[in-house]
């Protein structure tokens, strides 16, 4: 019972059922300290992977203690149970078994430990983690984090996680996460231990916690020659970078207090027009105007409930006709800049200079910024957006608060000018294509004291001569409005290329729900790679009689995922390409359609769909770059209907990539920038390069939630955790850090307050990152780029 089937390396065993919970525990001998991640299998069938990574704390005598911390818990589903008569588990990516089977009609129950938990950081202030009790998986524990016997943190778990091991198979979320105080970022080592309320300790605890204190700000005071203090700064902002700390949103008051440093000097000569609209309470918008920095600004308040004493002689009380006949008469008459404010909402005393200053740059026609606004739970939170993303901005409106205009732009705008919320629209629509005029300041510089934007008709119908012909606005039904882009009259051909080797079963679930998909001019290119298992052989040779829509083609030799979809591509007929994992499941049958709509449009490169993990959590909801220290995705904390941060999860994006799992473009692009990279990328990261190449011509990246696929993450290649793999991971790491660094530092689509560790749009960074670029920088750093290439 202590040893796998067939190979000494591996200790272990399958011990049993316990409720819907198998439990066993699998140990490397080689690498004790390596978590081993296990296959369950039903009937031969894969059914989910775990990692055996968890502590017992009930000890079981038929155990040796080198089991201790290696245990697996995984949860069965009810009809899994009824439906299969013989369950098995095996070394991910070894053909080894562990001794055990349950054959579910006879196993009995047996013992279980009282608890399963995690917890882990990565030396900054903030942990994150998962516990939940085995015996009550309805309850929600409490976690404490202590420095010696002084309790520094306290909260609930009760927040999604994406590991299986934090899903208790109920619908109750286990996670968790937390900031400790300020006072541990004192350049100590600080040891803190993480228990339940019990006093029960975490697996993981205890942690060391550092942060070194002002580490730029030493190496700024040093005296040292210009030269070397230039590359010891540029060193000091590189270590920063690498190490990413962050904050929970619960701490944001304390985080803005921190890092929301006053507006540098000023000028006052662009003058700002404020229009104060709506029926709130007045005064409080007023006081803030009065409040700020930039003194060259005029108030007309256009609604008040009645009319009060100016408290300013740059406040004035108007009809709507007196104002819009006087920015009508053009820059003879006002020549600066429109802005608007909700009656009962607040300006930060520096937002008026702040969106005052980018408009000294001619090119620049259109400024906003990111906002706060009061939370249904009386907590001020904030609301970092994203640099100018058409999709997201035509559907969400996040425009607004604080939005700036040049007056010239929309003087000559339609009746639909009367009303303040309709500006942003009517300035989109008169920039059009020049993208570079939109300019994007990440502060907040905005109070938003109402919860949600009033829809406002003229500003609807605004947005409707925006959008382009054939386009439609459609209310959305419990999430947020959807932009309708028009269908093709012809439908071009589209060619999916599969990678794949053995593991049948992963192929034909999808084959099968691809062959449910309603997209007239369709072929799939199934790639074989050294298929040896007898089940897969027989099923490939069946899909090879078939004939029709599916054909397969060998390709011997070493995986290199990115050569197997290259020569599938020059296979292909169709004109446009879809790059499909083995281990993909489409869910609905106009998934494709949706996909191709989105790529036909002008400037689109590629699409990427909503990737779900067989749990129902978000595996793929586009890339961020510079997450985990170079790339990560979006939304692994949110579940599929989730709205996410700001409806995110809800919305057609622009992102800076998305993954080759379920990635469609057109084939001429794809050989326009090489395909994929054979060589520096043959395994990971040759979809985020292929994007960025995509994206140096100026194409965009769009994530759509309306296509959504089932995704096992890894389920056929498995993990990258043998050392030849790690090895090669390293490699292609470096490679694509020391190709794109400069764009992974600053990725437009992703603001620089937001973390970047643990789940994207989960926490406040620490101290938030400087805009190293701009998207009118990146023709240079494509000179940049080829330089370096050249160079090396």
């Amino acid at each position: 019972m202590t040893s796998s089937v067939g190979d000494s390396r591996f200790s272990g065993a399958l011990l049993g059922r316990n409720g819907d919970y198998l439990l066993g525990w699998a140990l490397d001998n080689r690498n004790p300290d390596a978590l081993v991640v296990i296959d369950v299998c039903g009937d031969g069938q894969w059914l989910g992977t775990v990692r055996a990574g968890h502590h017992m704390p009930v000890k079981q005598a038929e155990l040796p203690d080198s089991a201790q911390g290696h245990f697996f818990i995984f949860p069965v589903p009810r009809y899994v149970w009824q439906g299969v008569a013989r369950i098995d588990a095996r070394i991910s990516n070894h053909d080894h078994c562990l001794p055990g089977s349950v054959f579910t009609r006879l196993e009995a129950d047996r013992p279980l430990p009282s608890q399963t938990d995690y917890v882990e950081n990565d030396g900054s202030l903030r942990l994150w983690g998962w516990a939940w009790d085995l015996m009550e998986p309805q309850a929600q524990l409490s976690v404490r984090v202590y420095e010696g016997d002084s309790l520094l943190a306290e909260c609930e778990a009760k927040e999604p996680s994406a590991e299986p091991e934090a899903d208790s198979g109920n619908g109750v979320a286990h996670g968790f996460s937390l900031t400790l105080p300020f006072s541990l970022a004192d350049g100590r080592v600080h040891e803190v231990r993480v228990v339940t309320a019990s006093g029960k300790p975490l697996a993981g605890s205890p942690l060391r916690v550092f942060l070194p204190a002002g580490v730029k700000s030493w190496a700024a005071a040093l005296a040292l020659p210009d030269d070397d203090r230039r590359i010891l700064s540029a060193m000091m902002e590189r270590y920063v970078w690498h190490v990413p700390v962050s904050m929970d949103f619960s701490a944001y008051p304390v985080w803005r207090r921190k890092f929301a440093a006053a507006s540098p000097a000023h000028s006052d000569t662009m003058p700002v027009l404020v229009a104060v609209i709506g029926a709130g309470d007045i005064s409080v918008t007023i006081d803030s105007l009065l409040s700020q920095t930039h003194s060259n600004w005029e108030a007309w308040v256009l609604s008040a409930p009645a009319r009060q004493p100016a408290k300013d002689a740059r406040i004035l009380y108007v009809d709507a006709g007196q104002w819009l006949q006087r920015i009508k008469q053009g820059p003879n008459h006002f020549a600066g800049i429109l802005s608007f404010v909700e009656a009962g909402d607040v300006l930060l005393d520096d937002a008026l200079a702040e969106l005052a200053r980018p408009f000294a740059e001619q090119q620049v026609n259109v400024v906003y910024s990111d906002c706060e606004y009061l939370g249904s739970d009386g907590r001020i939170m904030p609301w970092f957006k994203p640099d100018w993303d058409p999709d997201l901005f035509l559907a969400a409106t996040p425009l607004h608060y604080l939005f700036g205009v040049r007056a010239q732009l929309i003087a000559t705008a339609s009746q639909a000018l009367q009303d303040p919320n309709a500006w942003p629209w009517l300035a989109v629509r008169a920039v059009g294509d020049e993208v570079a005029s939109i300019r994007h300041i990440a502060k907040v510089l905005y109070r938003r004291c109402a919860p949600q934007q009033p829809e406002h008709a003229q500003a609807m119908h605004a947005c409707d001569e925006v959008l382009a012909a054939g386009m439609q606005r459609l209310p959305g039904e419990h999430r947020p409005p959807r932009l309708s882009w028009p269908q093709p009259a012809e439908w071009p051909k589209v060619t999916l290329i599969i990678p794949t080797r053995d593991k049948a079963d992963l192929l034909r679930r999808c084959i099968d729900s691809l062959a449910g998909t309603d997209y007239p001019h369709l072929d799939i290119i199934v790639m074989d790679n050294d298929s040896a298992e007898p089940q897969a052989l027989s099923y490939l040779e069946q899909l090879a009689s078939r004939g029709g829509a599916v054909r397969v083609e060998p390709y011997p030799g070493t995986f290199n995922f990115s050569a197997i979809n290259n020569r599938g591509v020059q296979l292909a007929e169709g004109e446009l390409i879809g790059l499909i994992n083995n281990d993909i499941e489409a869910l609905d049958a106009g998934w494709l359609k949706t996909m191709v709509t989105h790529l036909l449009r002008p400037g689109v490169g590629a699409v990427g769909a909503k990737l779900l993990w067989p749990n129902g959590m978000v595996q793929h909801a586009g890339v961020v770059l510079g997450l985990h220290g170079l790339v990560g995705h979006i939304g692994n904390n949110w579940y599929r209907d989730d709205p996410g941060y700001f409806d995110y999860n809800r919305i057609t994006r622009s992102v800076s990539a998305v993954t080759g799992a379920c990635l469609l473009c057109r084939r001429a692009d794809y050989l326009a920038v090489g395909g994929l990279d054979e060589t520096d990328f043959p395994v990971n990261f040759n979809d985020v390069d292929f994007c960025l190449k995509l994206r140096s011509l100026g194409k965009r990246i769009v994530w759509t939630p309306d296509a959504t696929l089932l995704h096992a993450e890894s389920a056929s290649r498995g993990k990258d955790k043998q050392p030849d793999r790690r090895s090669r991971l390293a490699r292609e790491k470096d490679k694509f850090m020391q190709k794109w660094r400069h764009w992974i530092i600053d990725d437009p689509y992703y603001n620089p307050n937001l973390n970047l560790e643990n789940y994207s749009h989960a926490g406040l960074a620490m101290p938030p990152r400087g805009r190293a670029l701009a998207e009118s920088d990146y023709p240079a750093l494509r000179e940049n780029q080829q330089q370096t290439r050249t160079d090396e």
